[in-house]
């Protein structure tokens, strides 16, 4: 033995190393050979997120600090702070999470899996099946039942996937699962109105507004950060705009007690109140909201916002960073909300108005372009609530002075003024004689009815006409009418047709002639019956 192996023996007398029990080798749930049947044939999972179409690699693995403006009119500058750390707890998350992209299992029962921080490896048996199955469900649209931890592991998967699952693509499915979920699992409001701000922070995206407007009321409440979601005024429907109001103004317009309309008119009309009330007090605040926000009059001292993304979440290595986000706060400006507060009440002051109430709030310090604006508003709504309201208060009797709505001839207009002039004699004279001569001057083409005082009318039948009014200027009125002669409206002609429907209102119960401004018509319904009466009078 050489003398250096003796000084090596030596030496390993005194190391531990061999008497230490050695460690046993735990393979990873990723790295397992997969115990499902995930049927490899059915592509459509694989054609919707092809894995091996993309490079899997990190984000910005050289980058440490990255700024950038957003395009958003509230959010001056954001940085994204990398961290670069020597070990990275949930790697293996991120390689159980590419392994099983694009798994899925058939149908099955739904099996209840709860863990504070869910991970692949703490699933049994039934909730790996369960959960790809439901996790193949959504990709198609169909948001079925789940468990809170469930959605945060899929969570987990848009999060650290950025290069499987693209960001725009993954904002959709976030968005989405907010919205299926958020009424039977209610305590994920608090993080997804976080998780969602920083998944756009990171990636750059616009916040579609429009897709939670309808709940963006309660994100408001859940989130430190509110005025992420109030980048398009436009978009954020009325929740949007009541969450404005609610935040920059004092008075809330919705407690008024007009708010359900004048309490001293008809049910009907009071509920018509009620709508216009609210939708036109939100549409002239949109609109003064959405100039103040474009001339970002919105600007007091910016404020810092620095926090780790995605807080509560699992984040791997490469997802891991800090957000500082310099923006202005909309309710540290004190001119702009008494401004606001004071649009508000001049705006229920001009409803009020419209709704016939005469008591009136105080406006104070409404500045002058604000009024100009919203007065430019509500001149154009009264102008047409003046016009609807003329319209319902008109007396029916005014419906027969109306022009006539399709445009006529001169031909036309010529056979009316005849036509007219003839039913004036009639109306006159009291006698009822076509002749020839007069009905080759307005080109209509019938027979004539024998004068009443040559027909043998029945005594009973006369003497009633005559107790009723009705003449024989009426009764050749109605022959023509029922005979098919086109007799053209006018003032007379109303006089004589009203005659006539007050005999028959008496006989029959129920008028027969009717006008539709431009000529009179026999009622098809009682066209039989007014054959055989004119066949009585003329027999």
């Amino acid at each position: 033995m050489s003398e250096k192996d003796k000084a090596r023996e030596l030496d390993d007398f005194w190391s531990l190393d061999k008497l230490v029990p050695k460690k046993k080798t735990v393979t990873p749930f990723a790295t397992r050979p997969a115990v499902h049947d995930f049927n490899a044939e059915d592509k459509s999972d694989a054609q919707s997120y092809p894995a091996g179409e993309r490079k899997l690699t990190a984000t910005n693995p050289g980058s440490l600090c990255e700024e950038y403006k957003p395009d958003h009119p509230l959010i001056q500058s954001v940085k994204i702070i990398r961290r670069i750390d020597k070990y990275d707890f949930y790697g293996s998350f991120r390689k159980s999470a590419m392994l099983y992209f694009g798994y899925k299992t058939e149908k099955c029962e739904f099996s209840k899996f709860y863990s504070y921080m869910p991970q692949y490896s703490q699933l049994t048996e039934a909730q790996k099946n369960y959960y790809f199955y439901w996790r193949s469900e959504l990709y198609r649209g169909n948001y079925i039942k789940t468990d809170y931890s469930y959605l945060y592991l899929f969570v987990y998967e848009i999060l650290n996937l950025p290069d499987l699952i693209p960001p725009k693509e993954g904002l959709e499915l976030l968005i989405n699962l907010w919205r299926a979920y958020r009424v039977s699992l209610p305590r994920i409001d608090a993080y997804f109105s976080v998780w969602v701000e920083d998944y756009c922070l990171v990636h750059k995206l616009a916040m579609p507004s429009g897709a939670v407007s309808d709940f963006i009321y309660d994100i408001l409440g859940t989130s430190s950060f509110g005025e992420f979601y109030l980048n398009d005024i436009d978009a954020a429907g009325d929740k949007g705009i009541d969450t404005m109001l609610a935040i920059t103004s004092s008075y809330d317009y919705r407690r008024s007690k007009y708010a359900l309309g004048n309490p001293d008119v008809d049910a009907e009309r009071q509920k018509r109140q009620s709508e216009l009330y609210s939708t036109h007090i939100r549409g002239s605040m949109r609109l003064l909201l959405s100039s103040l926000a474009k001339q970002q009059l919105f600007h007091s001292a910016p404020e810092v916002l620095r926090r780790d993304a995605f807080p509560g979440s699992l984040c791997t290595h490469t997802v891991k960073c800090t957000l500082e986000v310099e923006y202005y706060p909309i309710n540290r400006n004190s001119a702009i909300a008494e401004g606001i507060t004071a649009a508000v009440k001049y705006a229920e002051n001009r409803m009020r108005k419209i709704m016939g109430v005469k008591s009136r709030l105080a406006v104070r310090r409404l500045p002058l372009e604000y009024e100009e604006m919203l007065a430019g508003y509500f001149n154009a709504l009264e102008k047409r609530e003046l016009a609807i309201r003329k319209e319902e208060n008109k007396p029916a009797y005014l419906e027969y002075y109306s022009a006539p709505r399709e445009a006529m001839s001169l031909d036309t207009a010529d056979k009316i003024e005849s036509l007219s002039w003839i039913t004036t004699k009639r109306l006159v004279d009291g006698v009822e004689e076509y002749t020839e001569r007069e009905s080759e001057s307005v080109a209509v083409q019938h027979t004539a009815p024998k004068p009443i005082a040559e027909t043998g009318v029945e005594a009973d039948i006369k003497e009633k006409c005559v107790a009723l009014g009705l003449a024989e200027a009426e009764i050749a009125f109605l022959s023509d009418i029922a005979g098919g002669i086109a007799v053209p409206y006018s003032f007379a002609g109303q006089v004589l047709a009203d005659a006539v429907n007050a005999y028959f209102t008496d006989t029959l119960g129920d008028v027969v002639l009717e006008s539709d401004g431009l000529q009179f018509s026999l009622i098809e319904d009682y066209r039989e019956d007014v054959a055989a009466w004119l066949t009585r009078i003329h027999r």
